[in-house]
């Protein structure tokens, strides 16, 4: 009964999370960037599979998951023998299960892409593709094409993250009730970054804040990032653009940097462009758009002010110190964290800018170097929209630089 009223929460939420583009369009980014593997595994579950969850998958989730080894227990304000205790007391009886694995996740080697000769059988996905000659159109949403794993054989989690990159386009957006709302597209654009633990996540964490975005409406004040470079190159030059932001996911052993943007249907194309543009831009040594000095440490300061002030919060505090723990396999002290970032210099920067927009990560899962790209167009009054071909988004990318050549 329990299980049953949590399965209509999930069905109305899972449909209002694919109504809302700010919502569902990172979650496809990560599908597109890993297809079919680790990171590629959809968090939302298809609405036609919620009537084959019961009881018994629940238990089984949990069983596979929610083991010790894997587990942290934080604390944040309480003694450490108080600490023990309460572990002991709630956890204590909770027994280890070692996985029947063969080898370790830096011993595989990724798996071959296999052209997919599937035909459509959604309504989610337009197109799913991971290369210029090998597409796939079957969304890894569509339930029969989702393989569920055998409650009682155990889940191998050693498989490092496999990058693929790829290209996906949703249904077009219909117009807006509401004549006063605007009529917008959303585009994000991707490549495979650095893990969580690499020595120069640091130089990525700057580069995310130097680029920073936001919306065409802010109400500014100090620590807004007014003068990042979404703002005061994209947003304060182009009109027709609504919201344009960097993202950076650091996951243990891989990772995704990029941008997404909202624009006005007719400027995708154009909005593309812009964006290939600001990344191409931190790479270079000379010539419009290198990396100043100011404005490196007016983004270090920033950083190391979110950093700073996010920790004044208890919650926050302690939700950090379980993920270090987690990750690194210790608490990374403030004070170290600022001294790294205080390091960060330009010529670092710019090798970081290479590395990650030329597509020449190398992280254990042998990832493609391709980029990751998601659209969904809006409908609008008087514009006939054109189909986005996967060729034509490539050689755009391409023309700035960007991506294994």
């Amino acid at each position: 009964e329990e299980v049953s009223r949590q399965l209509e929460t999930a069905e109305y939420e899972i449909g209002e999370i694919w109504s809302k583009p700010d919502l569902i369009l990172p979650e496809l980014v990560h599908m597109a960037a890993y297809k079919d593997n680790t990171l590629g595994n959809p968090l939302l579950c298809p609405a036609d599979r919620l009537g084959s969850i019961d009881k018994r998958t629940v238990d089984a989730y949990r069983r596979a998951f929610f083991r010790p080894e894997r587990l942290v227990v934080a604390f944040a304000g309480v003694e450490h023998q108080q600490a023990v205790k309460l572990a002991e007391q709630y956890f204590g009886d909770m027994k280890a299960e070692k996985l029947a694995t063969t080898e370790s996740a830096s011993q595989k080697s990724p798996q071959p892409q296999q052209k997919s000769t599937l035909s459509s059988k959604i309504p989610f996905f337009k197109n799913l593709s991971t290369s210029a000659s090998q597409s796939a159109t079957v969304s890894p949403l569509d339930p029969s094409q989702i393989i569920p794993h055998p409650l009682d054989v155990p889940v191998d989690t050693s498989s490092p993250a496999h990058y693929t990159g790829g290209f996906l386009t949703l249904p077009n957006l219909p117009i807006p009730p509401n004549p006063a709302l605007p009529r917008l597209s959303y585009i994000h654009l991707a490549f495979e970054s650095l893990p969580i633990n690499s020595d120069s996540i640091y130089a990525l964490a700057t580069l995310q804040t130097l680029l920073g975005g936001g919306g065409s409406f802010s109400a500014g004040g100090p620590g807004k990032g007014m003068y990042s470079r979404l703002y005061t190159n994209v947003l304060n030059q182009h009109g027709w653009v609504e919201n344009c932001v960097a993202f950076n996911h650091a996951y243990t052993d891989s990772g995704i940097f990029g941008i997404s943007a909202a624009c006005a249907t007719p400027y995708v194309n154009h909005m593309l462009q812009v964006m290939c543009l600001q990344l191409a831009n931190l790479g270079k040594e000379t010539g419009i758009g290198r990396l100043t000095e100011g404005e490196v440490k007016r983004a270090k300061n920033q950083l190391k002010s979110s950093l700073l002030m996010n920790l004044e919060s208890r919650m926050v505090e302690l939700e950090d110190l379980g993920r270090q723990v987690q990750v690194h396999g210790r608490k990374v002290p403030v004070k170290d964290m600022i001294a790294r970032i205080d390091k960060v210099s330009i010529p670092e920067l710019r090798h970081v800018a290479r590395q990650v927009f030329g597509g020449m990560v190398k992280n254990p899962g042998g990832g493609s170097g391709a980029p990751t790209v998601v659209i969904q167009q809006g409908e609008e009054e008087g514009v006939t929209l054109q189909e986005l071909k996967w060729d034509a988004i490539q050689g755009t990318i391409q023309k700035y630089g960007l991506g294994r050549q």
